[in-house]
C-alpha cells in the first residue's frame, strides 16, 4: 500500500512516469541480437521480403538519402540473417555483428548493427567491421579459434599501466577503443585525449598500449 502511494505521489509531481521506468531497463546482449536480426530483415538486408514502407526506411550512419526502391535493391541479400553475436565498444550500446552472404577475398569483414541499450534504437553502421578482432559478449565468433583474454580485462590492464605514466594532456579513460591486431596475437588499446586539439590546432595522438592476447601482459 505504501509502495503504491509513493509511486502515485512521484507520478503526480512528474518524477516518475512509464517512460522513465522503461528507460531504466537495459537491453541485454541476447536481446540486442534478437533486435538486430529482426531489424536487418525488416530493412531489406536479407533475402526475406521487405516488410516496411518507404517511410520506415532507416538510413545507415553515413548513407545518403536516395530512392527507397533502389536502396532496398542494393541491400537485398547482402547479409546473413543470423548474427555472429554482439560486442560492446561503448557502455551505452551494443554492436551486433553479421557476416556478408557473399564475402570477398577478405572474408573476415562484416557489418555491425548498433543497438542503443535504453531506447532499443537500431542502426546499421556504415563501415565494415573486422570480425576476426571481435571479442563477443554473447554468441560464438568462428573467426577466432584460440582462447584469448577478454576485451574488458585487456582494457583494465591498459588503464592500470597507463595510469603509472605521466601525460602532458588529460586522457579520456571512459571510452577506449580495443581491437585485436592482424594476427590476433595482441590487443591494442587506445585512449583518446579529453580534448582533441592541442596547441596551434595540432591533433593530439591517442595513448596506446599493447596487451598480449594470451598472457594478458603488457608488451613494452
Amino acid at each position: 500500500m505504501r509502495y503504491r502511494i509513493a509511486l502515485s505521489l512521484l507520478s503526480s509531481i512528474g518524477l516518475l512516469s512509464v517512460t522513465n521506468v522503461l528507460a531504466l531497463e537495459s537491453v541485454t546482449c541476447e536481446d540486442a541480437v534478437q533486435i538486430a536480426e529482426k531489424f536487418i530483415k525488416q530493412q531489406g538486408y536479407t533475402d526475406e521480403p521487405v516488410s516496411i514502407t518507404d517511410d520506415e526506411l532507416v538510413f545507415e550512419s553515413m548513407e545518403w538519402r536516395d530512392n527507397p526502391k533502389e536502396m532496398f535493391a542494393k541491400r537485398k541479400g547482402t547479409l546473413k540473417p543470423k548474427a555472429i553475436g554482439a560486442f560492446e565498444n561503448d557502455p551505452r550500446q551494443w554492436e551486433v555483428a553479421f557476416s556478408y552472404t557473399n564475402p570477398s577475398a577478405e572474408s573476415w569483414r562484416g557489418r555491425a548493427v548498433r543497438v542503443e541499450k535504453k531506447t532499443k534504437y537500431a542502426l546499421v553502421e556504415h563501415q565494415d567491421v573486422d570480425l576476426s578482432s571481435l571479442n563477443l559478449s554473447c554468441g560464438e565468433n568462428p573467426f577466432i579459434k584460440e582462447a584469448l583474454i577478454p576485451r574488458d580485462k585487456a582494457i583494465e590492464t591498459a588503464r592500470k599501466y597507463l595510469g603509472t605514466k605521466k601525460y602532458v594532456y588529460k586522457i579520456d579513460w571512459e571510452y577506449p577503443e580495443a581491437r585485436l591486431n592482424q594476427n590476433k596475437s595482441s590487443w591494442v588499446i587506445s585512449f583518446m585525449p579529453a580534448k582533441g586539439l592541442g596547441l596551434l590546432g595540432v591533433w593530439r595522438a591517442p595513448a596506446k598500449v599493447e596487451i598480449d592476447a594470451k598472457t594478458g601482459e603488457v608488451i613494452e
